[in-house]
């Protein structure tokens, strides 16, 4: 079975840089401020729940797409798209909170 970035025709760096990219967009939707989001993309916890459901999600488009390696890069990008953004239903609030309570890191400028 080929693997997501192989389905989606981009290198394993690319396919990791669009994921760290998505977690990114998700934890800002969860946060007010920069130090919120620092907290959220920091936490491990977090993103091993976020990892785990986007990585299902990348498996159930992998077992619909499996019978249509012929589409289009634009296409399969799409029903990429549509499957992995159903990421914003997904949430841990009690992993959040934890995570959003945190000590703020201490920024420094040079």
């Amino acid at each position: 079975m080929k693997t997501v970035a192989q389905t989606l025709k981009i290198t394993p760096h690319e396919h990791s840089m669009f994921v760290l990219d998505t977690y990114m967009v998700w934890c800002e939707s969860y946060s007010n401020n920069d130090a919120d989001l620092q907290k959220l993309i920091a936490n491990t916890k977090l993103f091993q729940y976020w990892i785990s459901v986007y990585r299902a999600l990348e498996d159930d488009f992998i077992w619909k797409v499996r019978d249509y390696e012929d589409l289009g890069k634009d296409t399969i990008w799409d029903f990429y798209n549509n499957i992995t953004t159903k990421i914003t239903q997904y949430y841990s609030k009690p992993l959040i909170k934890k995570a959003l309570k945190t000590k703020d890191y201490e920024y420094r400028s040079n």
